[in-house]
């Protein structure tokens, strides 16, 4: 079996009308083969082709996936409780969780402490807050 017959077929994007072969341009509009340079029309073959390859592999790496997610899980909870590598990975992962709290809520509270600052030296601006200098 060649690999033109594994490869699924791509439509060659030829419309007839009126008994003439048409092709679709990048804009979208029709034009006559006849009027498309040979370059071109290789260049949309080997496209083409390429395309059917990827459908192709496309559709293998789907049933992969699928053949893969559907077995039973390759470690069980107690394997994986009993295992040093996951006993790492979840206090890398408890270390992680704990700085990005600790981050979030000390940048937080910055910034909206800057905010509270910008916002009481413009009321002073305005002539409408008191000085913020004074406390």
């Amino acid at each position: 079996m060649t690999r033109e017959a594994i490869t699924p077929r791509v439509p060659d994007g030829r419309f007839d009308l009126n008994g003439k072969p048409y092709m679709a341009d990048a804009k979208g509009g029709l034009k006559p083969v006849e009027m498309i340079k040979a370059q071109d029309l290789l260049q949309d073959e080997v496209t083409r082709k390429i395309v059917g390859y990827a459908l192709e592999l496309s559709d293998q790496i789907a049933r992969f996936k699928e053949h893969t997610w559907a077995h039973p899980s390759w470690m069980t909870k107690a394997e994986a409780d009993a295992s040093p590598k996951v006993a790492r990975w979840r206090k890398r992962e408890r270390i992680i969780n704990r700085l990005l709290a600790w981050w979030e809520r000390d940048h937080c509270l910055a910034a909206r402490a800057a905010a509270a600052r910008r916002a009481r030296w413009t009321l002073y601006r305005c002539g409408e807050g008191p000085d913020p200098r004074e406390g």
